[in-house]
């Protein structure tokens, strides 16, 4: 009976740990399409691919909905976006917040962005789509951690 129960838990250990694969690859690939939206200026992705209330907090700027980013798209230029470290943790079935390192090079009205970022970025499945929710990111030294 004992040994049953062991490989039951096993059993749906792996089932979880497969379905966390899922979920990271589909999240991950979500993601490139949103960042290859704003190195673009594709207004139409960002809108299909961010919550309406979508937060974004910087140093450079912040925005409080999907709206008040849109409105300054223009305004963001960024040549280098180099992302490493990803990792993907679930918060439930529909939630997942991402963190990461960041080098980019870039400007936000003119004025020069931090160059080496901490990122977080929250991410929720919606009608089986994953849309971003916010991004927060904070300027950091050269640590790789």
């Amino acid at each position: 009976m004992a040994r049953q129960i062991i490989l039951i838990v096993l059993g749906s250990l792996l089932v979880v740990a497969e379905g966390r694969a899922d979920v990271r690859e589909e999240v991950e690939n979500a993601r490139h399409v949103l960042r290859a939206a704003f190195d673009s200026g594709d207004a139409k992705v960002i809108e299909q691919r961010t919550t309406a209330d979508h937060l974004a907090i910087t140093t450079g700027f912040q925005f409080f909905s999907q709206a008040d980013q849109l409105r300054t798209l223009s305004d963001y230029r960024l040549s280098s976006y180099e992302a490493a470290g990803l990792q993907v943790i679930p918060l439930t079935e529909d939630v997942v917040q991402l963190t990461f390192r960041a080098d980019i090079e870039g400007t936000f009205q003119g004025r020069q962005l931090p160059s080496k970022i901490r990122v977080v970025e929250t991410w929720v499945r919606r009608d089986g789509k994953w849309l971003q929710a916010s991004y927060q990111s904070t300027p950091v030294g050269d640590s790789k951690d």
